[in-house]
């Protein structure tokens, strides 16, 4: 909600107090009861994303691409957007593995950005279909406080392994932000200028998909048709083409 509404903080909690009042549409009506000041750090999803993200469930339902599992970054943005995605798939059995190694790189925004996110448990009261059962590849304790862009794709590197290797599914499902996604097709996101310009160039809800061969060869190929979700967006795209 931060890139529609920069200012939105501001505007949604007049009179410097906790209650929140939206002010345009594209606004949930209701946030999790939670201190202001954490949403400066792990905004919600706008409306408008949380119906991009059941498009691209319905997609995958469409194309029969069933994932068992989807590995979800903890940021409140992130798990939304998986539970908008499963809502669409139309498939009970999918769950969230809330995964803190593909957090967001914490020098962007705080060095206690943990305490900033909703436990596996509160996100389960807020009807999002959490895997209680999961133990996360890096526990939130173990979150690093200040981490260097190498130590950054080193973390996001060594998760990757991890659910490469421990999971006989087809398909691999992660919902995170976007350096961890380029960082996946091959993309040197190694320093703190890459990681600015990747977050200012990336649209919101962009896919990236890989196909995996028994013989290790990785080819990057589109999982789904594109989604442009705005008309400037589709203007945009026009004008670079």
């Amino acid at each position: 909600m931060d890139t529609p509404f920069p200012t939105w903080l501001r505007f949604a909690y007049r009179g410097g107090g906790e209650r929140y009042k939206p002010y345009d549409m594209n606004m949930p009506q209701i946030l999790p009861s939670r201190p202001r000041e954490h949403y400066r750090c792990d905004p919600p999803l706008s409306v408008h994303g949380k119906v991009c993200a059941g498009l691209i469930g319905l997609g995958m339902h469409n194309l029969e691409k069933m994932p068992y599992v989807i590995y979800s970054s903890p940021e409140l943005r992130c798990v939304e957007t998986a539970s908008g995605m499963i809502d669409r798939l139309n498939a009970p059995h999918v769950s969230i593995r809330i995964e803190p190694a593909l957090a967001e790189w914490p020098m962007l925004s705080s060095q206690d950005l943990p305490k900033y996110w909703l436990t596996p448990n509160q996100h389960m009261e807020l009807g999002h279909p959490i895997d209680l059962s999961y133990r996360p590849f890096l526990s939130v304790k173990d979150f690093p406080r200040e981490e260097t862009p190498e130590q950054y794709m080193q973390r996001l590197a060594a998760f990757y392994m991890f659910a490469r290797q421990s999971t006989n599914d087809e398909m691999l499902v992660i919902v995170t932000n976007p350096p961890a996604l380029l960082f996946v097709k091959g993309y040197e996101v190694s320093t703190v200028r890459a990681i600015l310009s990747v977050h200012e160039e990336t649209r919101p809800l962009s896919m990236h998909a890989l196909h995996i061969e028994n013989n290790r060869q990785v080819y990057k190929d589109p999982l789904l048709i594109p989604l442009t979700p705005t008309v400037t967006q589709a203007r945009d795209e026009r004008i670079t083409k």
